[in-house]
């Protein structure tokens, strides 16, 4: 079983989203079982960060699960916001 693994940084926003993207088609592998999304860093989030992560969670619902629960800022409204759109979290 493959897994991939996304360990987001601080930010995430429309100055790097590009970057990121790019980044995101490199580390996410075509037959991943499983796409670990480890938003516990992650502080400063806007519409564009927001829709590149929906993004890969509507590619791929089966497999996308986040990781690295956060207990406060952006990451813990992102972690609200991605379980409404079906998505696992590991630990709960």
């Amino acid at each position: 079983m493959t897994v991939s693994v996304i360990t987001f940084d601080e930010s995430l926003t429309v100055y790097n989203v590009a970057q990121e993207c790019e980044r995101l088609k490199q580390l996410v592998s075509p037959d991943a079982a499983k796409i670990v999304l480890d938003i516990g860093a992650l502080q400063e989030l806007d519409g564009a960060g927001f829709q590149l992560i929906l993004s890969l969670v509507k590619l791929r619902p089966q497999q996308c699960v986040i990781s690295s629960l956060p207990t406060q800022g952006c990451a813990s409204w992102l972690t609200a916001q991605l379980q409404q759109h079906g998505v696992n979290v590991e630990g709960q």
